[in-house]
């Protein structure tokens, strides 16, 4: 029966996300929205979700209980969770991919815009943890400075930006994102019964990851479609090795298309301060426990 489990929920898992990926790559561009294809991916990518939805409710051991849903403090801490890593992935791999293919800088000095990024997160954590600000206030003053700085992005960067102003932004990011480190994973600590801890915790880290991987597809693709909606046959990759008239229309192209990446990732960080602004320290472990597993389905227990 756990081979079977582990095996249809992976292929679920598979299915939903193959079906999700080759939907979004390929509608509008190789299959128009409303072809048999499209939609035969979008139909895969809804049953293999609802499949594994049901696998969760009914088996003994699943991966993620859906009880946890039940539970505000981790509803809302995984929704926020997943915010934070679909806005901060998809910010800094296409704002350091901008870095290289639009300012020129190597691939060795982009890593270092990084340190700026470490150095707001360091100074921020340190703070935070000095002033002792309650959980709402530091969720919401970290998810709205990042916000704030998204809003900057999305505003001011152009071809010929200064590279200080850039990391001046990403030091601010790292102020917000400093804030947030940490906390919620207290929440959900603070708000399961012993038993369901382990995987409450790591399903802080799981809905991170799903957000980031979701962050860099999602947002990836916005700016690939917009960029050869403007420069059609052009390559991103290919913009260091245009020159002249042809190099500055690609490169006005593309800071165009990132800038709009930047403000639908502000819109997300939106989402994440009203989340925050629901955020309230849970009663002591066990007191919002989380209502008990329906019981397994006698049929799919002998399986």
């Amino acid at each position: 029966m756990t081979i079977w489990f582990a095996r249809t929920t992976s292929s679920a898992r598979t299915r939903r996300t193959l079906g999700g990926a080759l939907a979004g790559d390929w509608g509008g561009e190789r299959y128009a929205w409303t072809s048999p294809a499209i939609i035969g991916l979008g139909v895969v990518g809804v049953l293999s979700l609802a499949l594994f939805l049901w696998r969760q409710a009914t088996t003994e051991s699943p991966i993620m209980p859906l009880s946890l849903f039940r539970i505000p403090a981790v509803r809302n801490s995984y929704v926020i969770q997943a915010l934070q890593g679909l806005a901060l992935t998809g910010v800094i791999v296409y704002l350091l991919t901008y870095l290289q293919v639009v300012r020129d800088v190597s691939a060795t000095g982009t890593g270092t815009f990084l340190v700026f990024l470490a150095g707001g997160i360091l100074v921020s954590g340190l703070v935070g943890e000095r002033l002792g600000l309650p959980l709402r206030a530091a969720m919401v003053t970290g998810t709205a400075t990042a916000t704030a700085d998204l809003v900057l992005l999305f505003a001011c960067t152009g071809t010929d930006t200064s590279l200080w102003v850039l990391r001046a932004e990403l030091t601010l990011l790292g102020l917000g994102f400093g804030l947030m480190i940490g906390r919620l994973i207290t929440v959900v600590q603070e708000a399961v019964p012993p038993p369901r801890m382990g995987v409450a915790i790591s399903g802080v880290r799981f809905f991170q990851l799903l957000g980031g991987a979701t962050g860099a597809a999602l947002l990836g693709t916005v700016l690939r479609r917009l960029f050869e909606a403007e420069e059609r046959g052009v390559e991103m990759t290919a913009i260091p090795t245009l020159s002249g008239s042809e190099r500055a229309s690609a490169a006005t192209a593309f800071t165009d298309s990132l800038s709009v990446v930047f403000g639908v990732a502000g819109l997300f960080m939106a989402l994440a301060v009203l989340f925050s602004t629901r955020l309230r320290r849970p009663d002591p472990a066990g007191a919002e426990s989380a209502p008990p597993e329906p019981a397994p389905d006698p049929a799919v227990r002998s399986a």
